[in-house]
């Protein structure tokens, strides 16, 4: 069994010119063919567009079997009160399970005020906050880490463990603070490797940001899992025990 943590809702408004990605029967088909249990799903477009709507769109599409699917909806920081308010909305109306945040595509800084405001509407409702992460200059580990250390009660999820550059800042920035956890969605062989050698094995997830046509992506990212060298145990935390236990709730 798998709990995939980091998949999107492509829907054809973004990235520019695009095609609308997999239907919700698509994708479940997919999960089936690869064991994946359980997505934690967010709208690609709600990160540059009308975020309400998108999330609407993301409440819709997870219908079509709403116990296999997580919603983490989006808002922007840019438009603070109608994000505060779309939290609470969020949370209460379409059930969501969790927030996600992508500092690059929507130009903010985790330094912003708003996004302290975020944190905090967050931790009321219990949401875990997800962000994007390994792209300069918004989105390094440690810009993100600044929050987890002012919010101890919150739960921060870097959504891909710094990328292919960034991976040792997010490390430190896990080993540092205990609310932080690492989605393995990015990294190459020898660099999970080194993740799970010096992060806490408890706090690793498993990401493949499926969602669009390409669906070669599950391969590639699940490759890799397997050809690192990883324990039996091991895989089984990042693949399910661990998500699991951040979402507490059996969602």
């Amino acid at each position: 069994m798998i709990i995939d943590t980091h998949i999107h809702l492509y829907d054809g408004g973004w990235p520019p010119q695009s095609k609308p990605g997999l239907t919700a029967e698509q994708m479940l088909l997919l999960m089936e063919k690869y064991g994946i249990d359980q997505a934690w799903i967010s709208p690609a477009t709600g990160f540059v567009k009308d975020f309400r709507a998108s999330n609407d769109k993301l409440y819709q599409f997870t219908r079509a079997a709403p116990n296999r699917f997580v919603l983490f909806c989006t808002v922007n920081p840019n438009h603070a009160d109608e994000s505060l308010d779309e939290i609470s909305r969020c949370a209460e109306e379409l059930r969501c399970g969790g927030i996600k945040l992508h500092p690059w595509l929507q130009s903010f800084s985790a330094s912003y005020g708003i996004v302290d405001r975020i944190i905090e509407k967050c931790i009321r409702y219990r949401l875990p906050v997800m962000f994007h992460d390994g792209t300069p200059p918004y989105s390094t580990p440690l810009q993100v880490a600044r929050l987890a250390e002012e919010y101890p009660e919150a739960k921060i999820i870097l959504g891909h463990t710094g990328l292919l550059d960034l991976y040792r800042n997010a490390i430190a920035a896990s080993m540092r603070m205990v609310n932080i956890y690492l989605c393995i969605c990015g990294p190459a062989i020898g660099d999970i490797e080194q993740i799970f050698q010096e992060a806490d094995n408890d706090r690793i997830l498993f990401g493949s940001d499926l969602g669009s046509s390409d669906t070669s992506i599950l391969d590639d990212f699940i490759g890799a899992i397997n050809h690192a060298r990883l324990s039996d145990q091991q895989r089984k935390k990042l693949f399910l025990e661990n998500a699991v236990k951040l979402m507490g709730n059996g969602r």
